[in-house]
């Protein structure tokens, strides 16, 4: 009668350059261990990369800026919403737009519906209230993107006095 005990296989023949320690890395085989802390490197890597990215609403808010100062040297004109002409809210207000954030269109209404922001954490794409008559989109580096007034363009300036407010939609 045939005995049905189990056996262990037989390892199959290992080529000699596995056995050789000056053997290549790609030809060496790796020990469970070695796998797993090559796959931790991997990984430790990968997290590596998403540390160095910005988050996601700078990154939101580093678009509208862009849009923003795309629309430098456009003229100004009263109650426009851009491409081709704007006034102060409807530059922020296409900015935003652009960027698939949706806000009101006045400067009274974008002011009233924005979060506060401390002026100390501004970042570009928050949007520079000089009261709720004039609005700017903030850049960076205490400057700022605006449709000035009648007969004048779109322009990238600095805030020109520190009575404003910083607000946030993204």
């Amino acid at each position: 009668m045939p005995s049905y005990a189990l056996r262990t296989p037989m390892p199959a023949a290992v080529p000699a350059a596995v056995l050789n320690e000056t053997a290549s890395p790609a030809t060496k085989r790796r020990t469970p261990v070695q796998r797993l802390l090559a796959l931790l490197t991997v990984v430790v890597a990968i997290a590596a990369l998403g540390a160095c990215t910005a988050p996601r609403s700078s990154t939101k808010g580093q678009q509208i800026a862009n849009i923003a100062r795309a629309q430098v040297g456009k003229p100004y004109s009263w109650g426009a919403t851009g491409p081709n002409a704007f006034d102060c809210s409807g530059l922020v207000y296409f900015a935003h737009r652009q960027a698939g954030i949706t806000i009101p269109r006045v400067t009274g209404s974008q002011y009233s519906a924005a979060r506060r922001v401390a002026k100390s954490d501004a970042r570009p794409g928050d949007v520079i209230f000089f009261g709720t008559y004039h609005v700017g989109v903030y850049v960076g580096g205490g400057q700022m993107v605006d449709a000035p007034k009648p007969g004048t363009r779109v322009t990238q300036r600095p805030m020109w006095t520190s009575a404003y407010t910083v607000g946030r939609f993204n």
